[in-house]
């Protein structure tokens, strides 16, 4: 930005030595006028590009802990505060199941239920995680009328859902 490294020292902006230290984690996140996406009769308008600008920018949360700073980001940028008690749908490809358990972990920290579909559920309770299961909607209800993960987002009875794609010829393979 045209100044030194010894100018910012001078003026406060960075320690007198070394690099500095990191003060928390930073999320950031963009913000976007939804409303500017449909036309007052609830109709789509055209995604073609246009000379309107259609998005406003980005937030940032900030905080010690990923979980503090997502939820922080995620209120700014969505105007409402992210659930303390909410229930969390996760359906990971095989491929993705390692990587999902310390997001879900945070989650669990915040106060989340976990529920998932068969495989990833077994996958999260033997890494132990507390897991509801929920029947995939290609099983469709089972004998008792049990919901299926379509079912428990069609009614709002889930917050916050992962899904993640299938590879279809590797999952095959690691089973």
């Amino acid at each position: 930005m045209g100044d030194s490294i010894s100018q910012l020292r001078s003026e406060g902006l960075l320690p007198q030595h070394g690099d500095g230290n990191a003060r928390g984690i930073s999320v950031k996140e963009a913000v976007l006028p939804w409303n500017r996406f449909r036309r007052t009769d609830g109709t789509g308008v055209d995604a073609i590009l246009g000379p309107e600008m259609r998005s406003t920018g980005e937030v940032m949360g900030i905080a010690n802990t990923f979980g503090e700073s997502y939820s922080k980001s995620q209120t700014s940028a969505l105007w409402f505060a992210s659930p303390k008690r909410a229930k969390y749908l996760s359906h990971l490809a095989n491929k993705d199941k390692a990587q999902g358990l310390e997001p879900t972990r945070g989650l669990l920290a915040l106060g989340f239920t976990v529920i998932a579909t068969a495989g990833t559920a077994r996958y999260f309770q033997v890494n132990g995680i507390p897991t509801a299961t929920v029947r995939k909607n290609s099983q469709g209800p089972g004998l008792f009328g049990e919901s299926t993960a379509v079912d428990l987002i069609s009614s709002g009875r889930v917050d916050l859902v992962i899904n993640t794609p299938v590879d279809v010829a590797r999952d095959k393979m690691v089973g």
